[in-house]
Formats: structure tokens, sequence, C-alpha cells
């Protein structure tokens, strides 16, 4: 598995995070907000931390897309999403 599969996925306090069938979803005051998990694929709660786990090698591609959508969710459920915008300028000088 991939780096991005197996890093771990900090819960904040007060945030719970569901399974249900092939749905995962994040609650929190800022709302809740739900990920959808690929066959093959489990996650579990172990001391504050969510482990995504695959049950085979075919898996591998979906843990890691699955990994990021859930870490995804529970960023957006505890701090809710930001818009930035970096303009970024360069001049050409005249000749």
């Amino acid at each position: 598995m991939s780096r991005i599969g197996k890093k771990l996925i900090p819960l904040p306090p007060g945030v719970k995070y569901t399974v249900e069938g092939n749905k995962g979803s994040g609650r929190r005051p800022k709302g809740k907000v739900s990920a959808l998990i690929a066959d093959g694929i489990t996650l579990e709660t172990k001391d504050g931390v969510l482990h995504v786990n695959r049950e085979n090698e075919q898996a591998g591609r979906d843990a890691r897309a699955d990994a990021l959508l859930v870490a995804n969710a529970v960023t957006a459920s505890t701090t809710g999403w930001k818009r930035e915008l970096d303009i970024v300028a360069s001049a050409i000088a005249p000749s």
C-alpha cells in the first residue's frame, strides 16, 4: 500500500465518524459530510485515529483515493471549507 493509503487520519475531539454500508460520514457542529467507500476497503477507529484497511492487493488504488476522500470529509466537518486565491503577476519590461 502506498504512503497515502497507510497514512492515519486523526479525528479531532468532538468528531464522530460512522460507516454505514459503503458510505462513511463525519458529524460535527459545522455539519455533516459524507464520502463513498469502495468495496474491499474498511475503516476502523482506534484511539481517536481512523485507519484505512484493504482486503486485497487489488484494492490498493481505491484505498489511496478513499483515504483522501475521508480525510477531506473530516477536515470539512471540523474547520469548514476555505477559498483562497493567489494572484501571481509577472511583468515583462518593454524593450
